[in-house]
């Protein structure tokens, strides 16, 4: 098989260096392209009417001076590879579950990619620190079959913990939790002030059934995302 990986953390990150010879391990041909530099939380931005530079790092390995979902129309426009069977975004540092979902390049990268009619997946790890990401690596077989049994205009979300034993996979659906984070603003000099966002640890809704619940009861979260966003219980859902 066929199979584009991307990332937002960058084409040198740990993530998708180790997504890479998971997937060449298991027989598949696999092409890279990615942004050239950490492109975290800036979601499904994409660079209208500005210059992308692309630069080649081998065969099938390329990145870019642009976003996530840049990576994603630059390689199904630009004649770089062939047309895929199946794109993967990660393996993001850091967990991308509840209302995380739309502020990740990762998860846009793979929505793009659903956009485009492409069976797509996004695997996130869920640490801020760099863990054993090759810890996916006994699963990845059974979630590439989940993510190609998937209907057209879905993302498959899948999240990980591996500081602790994986158990198997669970079906989950999006969680949600408190945030915790903050801003910081500077005095104001000449009109001018200085605001940082400092992250903070946030608090999970651990409801069974969720995202959130799952890594905590050490299996592999996988929700099924939607590209339409139409409210089911709409009249123009119904």
């Amino acid at each position: 098989m066929r199979i584009l990986i991307t990332n937002d953390d960058g084409y040198l990150a740990p993530g998708i260096q180790c997504l890479h010879k998971i997937l060449l391990e298991l027989g598949h041909e696999v092409a890279l392209i990615a942004p050239h530099e950490d492109n975290s939380a800036i979601s499904h931005s994409i660079s209208l009417g500005k210059e992308i530079l692309v630069k080649r790092h081998g065969d099938d390995i390329y990145s870019l001076t642009g976003t996530p979902a840049d990576c994603i129309v630059v390689a199904m426009n630009a004649g770089l590879i062939d047309k895929p069977d199946l794109v993967i975004s990660g393996i993001n540092k850091g967990g991308n579950m509840g209302e995380d979902v739309h502020y990740s390049g990762t998860v846009a990268a793979a929505v793009e990619a659903a956009f485009a009619g492409y069976f797509s997946m996004a695997v996130s790890l869920s640490s801020r620190v760099h863990g054993d990401y090759m810890a996916i690596s006994p699963f990845m077989k059974q979630l590439i079959e989940r993510v190609l049994s998937s209907k057209p205009g879905t993302v498959l979300n899948v999240n990980y913990d591996p500081s602790k034993p994986i158990k198997g996979i669970k079906e989950t659906r999006l969680g949600s939790r408190t945030y915790m984070d903050h801003f910081e603003i500077s005095k104001w000099e000449d009109d001018t002030a200085r605001a940082i966002l400092k992250p903070a640890e946030n608090i999970p809704d651990l409801r069974e059934g969720t995202d959130y619940y799952a890594l905590n009861e050490g299996y592999i979260s996988v929700t099924l995302l939607s590209t339409d966003w139409t409210e089911a219980d709409s009249d123009e859902g119904r």
